[in-house]
């Protein structure tokens, strides 16, 4: 039988598993020290999202590394339990090798926290750190009426690594390489489905889906997902319904989707059709 032995002046304390689950949805560990034992290189940058489409970052993040590194990579929004605060949005980040927007090295779940993180080992060279949100938490707060004046949400990225030889600056943002870079992530973790020449890319995760289409044949073609049927389901883009031309070898997101209430049950559910143009 476990017998734990505590002490009221420790700040040690115990809990059940069971009431572990029922309060707590993950845990952190706090390393004091880097993997080779000494002190934490810190790197802090403030940065917002915009808060309409296409919720483009103030910056995008170039890292660049002399030697191997390891550490962490975190992403914090103000805590509601700050006074004032603004309920938190579903963040994320991406890392990616090289300047391109291709090649998809480290991700997170995006997720509807004050703070998204991950831990790396990266090789040497330059990365670039995009970070974004799908919207949907911004059309969350809208739908229960809960919308302000505030054209953008900031956020802090914080880099802890055990290395001295490294530089992180911000660096322009645009749409374009954000929708790449999304495109990117969806192409390397996402599910494919075929249709005839083209193809449908989804990931779903932590209550968030996003879809993506291409366009494999020679001609424009315009395509249509409409998720009306879906139950308790929130839109990012403005309607359940969405149609886009794409042209030949084109990739387009087409939809960022979340439950508008998370509290209860939700079912996605989605009709696809094409017309060439």
């Amino acid at each position: 039988m476990f017998e734990p032995v505590l002490d009221d002046t420790d700040g040690a304390f115990y809990m059940s598993w069971k009431h572990f689950l029922a309060n707590f949805d993950s845990l952190d560990i706090c390393f004091a020290a880097t993997p080779s034992g000494g002190d934490w290189n810190t790197h802090r940058i403030k940065g917002y999202l915009s808060t309409s489409f296409p919720y483009l970052s103030s910056s995008f993040y170039e890292l660049k590394l002399t030697k191997n590194t390891q550490g962490y990579l975190s992403m914090f929004q103000s805590d509601e339990r700050l006074v004032g605060a603004q309920k938190p949005i579903d963040i994320g980040f991406a890392i990616f090798k090289g300047t391109d927007y291709k090649t998809v090295v480290l991700h997170n779940q995006v997720k509807t926290k004050n703070r998204s993180n991950i831990r790396f080992d990266l090789e040497s060279g330059i990365y670039i750190i995009v970070p974004y949100t799908s919207g949907v938490g911004l059309a969350r707060q809208v739908y229960f009426g809960r919308k302000t004046d505030d054209k953008n949400r900031q956020f802090i990225l914080a880099l802890h690594c055990d290395g001295n030889e490294i530089k992180l600056n911000p660096i322009s943002s645009d749409a374009k390489s954000l929708n790449q870079a999304r495109i990117a992530l969806l192409k390397t973790v996402g599910r494919q489905q075929k249709w005839d020449q083209h193809c449908i890319y989804s990931v779903t995760g932590s209550g968030l889906c996003t879809f993506a289409v291409e366009n494999g044949g020679d001609r424009d073609v315009d395509f249509t997902l409409d998720f009306e049927g879906s139950n308790n389901v929130l839109s990012a883009m403005g309607g359940l319904k969405v149609t886009k031309r794409v042209s030949p070898g084109e990739i387009l997101l087409m939809q960022d989707l979340a439950p508008a209430d998370p509290t209860k049950g939700y079912g996605f559910k989605y009709k696809s059709s094409r017309r060439e143009v």
